[in-house]
């Protein structure tokens, strides 16, 4: 009975630490499909309630784990087989034992096999990867090769082009200097030719002076600097609108002579001292002071003569204006208006429409 009691125990005690060593081992190959053959698990003593020391490798707590798994199943069998047979139960518990054995076996195989099969996909995968960068590399190469023979072939053609561009250059110099002669040969006779041309030109010269004095005294009498009149000139500055009408005009907007120009006689009769004709007078009057050369007692006379406007002077012939001015001048001499250095010549007439026409 004492050596049965002690077998029992020590069946119990293998039985035992054989399963532990099987679900460690099912733990070990998990970890291993899981997380890979370079990774590291925690030692444990039993299942994931004592924890051991330190990590090690999966693999190596793996083998450890199978290896103690069949010792300890070698030990149990022995210690199985050398009891004497003793009842129903015992037999029960061998063969639960055995069933745990096989499925524990069973478990390992397949994981096992398992893990070989990811082991080979994942070899196959880094053949895939090393054969895709060893064809990216090689197609890297290759374009690198071309690109330097296309460089070599531009740098070759470069030195070519620059051999004939400094020969180019060469028969440039060369060229340029015969041209450089030439033109010395050239620029000696038209020095030459300058000396006789500055004689003559000396000469011009004082009859050009001449000829644009007398331009400038004729162009003197002729054409003042400036109009009577401008458009920004105040209105005060025509001769019939003094300080009332001004400050009529004013308050209609009308401000300077432009204004005056472009407002309707009728609408400044209406709203001034000022009646439609009069204010059509004073414009004819303003229009012909604002053309060169034409002074007051002139626009005076050329209204009487039946211009009155800028168009109107424009459109006259000289002889035909001259003879009426020419009768009013007359009166006007005699009247003591002017005098009779101030009678318009025909020259001026013809002054006065050229201008009007601009």
């Amino acid at each position: 009975m004492f050596v049965n009691w002690r077998t029992s125990i020590a069946l119990w005690i293998l039985v035992f630490l054989t399963f532990v060593a099987g679900v460690n081992t099912i733990n070990a190959s998990i970890a291993w499909t899981i997380n890979g053959i370079d990774s590291t698990v925690p030692l444990y003593v039993i299942g994931n309630v004592v924890p051991s020391w330190s990590p090690m490798p999966v693999t190596t707590y793996f083998w450890l784990s199978l290896d103690s798994t069949f010792i300890l199943l070698g030990a149990l069998t022995i210690v199985a087989l050398q009891r004497p047979r003793t009842g129903p139960e015992v037999h029960r518990m061998v063969s639960k034992v055995e069933d745990q054995m096989e499925a524990t076996r069973a478990t390992v195989d397949g994981n096992r096999i398992s893990m070989l099969a990811k082991m080979e996909d994942e070899r196959m995968a880094r053949q895939d990867v090393f054969r895709v960068l060893n064809a990216n590399i090689d197609n890297a190469r290759k374009e690198l090769l071309d690109e330097l023979e296309k460089q070599r072939n531009a740098t070759t053609k470069a030195l070519q082009d620059l051999g004939k561009l400094a020969e180019q250059l060469a028969n440039q110099r060369k060229e340029a200097l015969n041209t450089k002669t030439r033109q010395m040969r050239t620029i000696q006779s038209i020095e030459n030719s300058s000396r006789r041309i500055s004689a003559i030109s000396e000469k011009n010269t004082a009859e050009i002076a001449n000829i644009e004095a007398r331009l400038v005294r004729l162009q003197s009498e002729l054409i003042p600097s400036k109009p009577k009149l401008r458009s920004s000139s105040s209105t005060e500055e025509v001769r019939g609108i003094g300080s009332k009408l001004a400050e009529e005009l004013k308050a209609m907007g009308i401000t300077n002579v432009g204004d005056l120009l472009l407002t309707d006689p009728k609408t400044i009769g209406a709203r001034t001292r000022a009646t439609p004709e009069m204010a059509a007078h004073l414009q004819s009057r303003a229009q012909l002071l604002m053309i060169p050369s034409i002074g007051e007692t002139d626009a005076e006379m050329l209204l009487d003569s039946g211009v009155a406007s800028k168009s109107d002077l424009a459109s006259q012939d000289p002889v035909e204006l001259g003879r009426r001015l020419n009768a009013i001048a007359s009166r006007y001499i005699e009247e003591g208006k002017i005098g009779g250095s101030e009678k318009p010549t025909v020259e001026k007439i013809s002054a006065w429409i050229k201008l009007a026409k601009l």
